[in-house]
């Protein structure tokens, strides 16, 4: 007797899950047969036509604005000089003596053409000390004007006040449009 009732408990088991296959089976077919449809349809769909052009007068860039520097914060980083090379000028933040560092794109990128020591105040960058290219240069003083777009500092330029006893300081840096490319990107030095 107790075998009957073992037989007949394995064998609605058996069934039951040959059910549950079977259903599992036949969903698993629907779902298929779902995608392929959906498939199907969305490559009959016409192609969406494109989006007209923006109108420049409806959304005219923002203009880039120069202001005199008012924050010694905002001058620190590194800067890219018109195709000849960088400007990396390095301090705390706080203090207003900062260390510069000029490097050139020529044959050696990371041997340092100039470097010394200058000095921000009242909006503007004296070169004071100088090693390699002006060091025999008196100091030389340049207003800084940085160029912002929408509140963010995308370069600077700098104008000397006075003259540059550098000709190749005065050259590269007067008056030309120096891009910000950020803080500190020479680590190594």
């Amino acid at each position: 007797m107790q075998e009957n009732t073992l037989r007949d408990t394995l064998a609605t088991r058996g069934r039951d899950m040959l059910k549950v296959n079977l259903f599992k089976e036949a969903y698993m077919k629907k779902i298929f047969f779902l995608l392929v449809m959906v498939v199907l349809l969305a490559a009959c769909q016409p192609a969406a036509p494109p989006c007209p052009p923006l109108s420049v007068a409806a959304n005219p860039p923002a203009a880039d604005i120069e202001t005199l520097a008012d924050s010694i914060s905002l001058v620190i980083g590194t800067w890219f000089m018109n195709n000849t090379g960088f400007l990396d000028i390095r301090g705390t933040g706080s203090a207003m003596d900062l260390t510069y560092t000029i490097y050139n794109i020529g044959p050696d990128p990371w041997l340092p053409m100039a470097k010394g020591t200058m000095r921000f105040e009242n909006g503007k960058l004296t070169y004071l000390t100088s090693q390699g290219d002006c060091q025999d240069a008196q100091q030389a003083t340049y207003a800084i004007y940085l160029v912002k777009n929408e509140g963010r500092v995308i370069g600077m330029r700098p104008k000397a006040v006075g003259q540059d006893a550098c000709p190749n300081r005065n050259a590269f840096i007067n008056n030309q449009l120096l891009e910000y490319i950020g803080p500190l990107f020479f680590i190594g030095r």
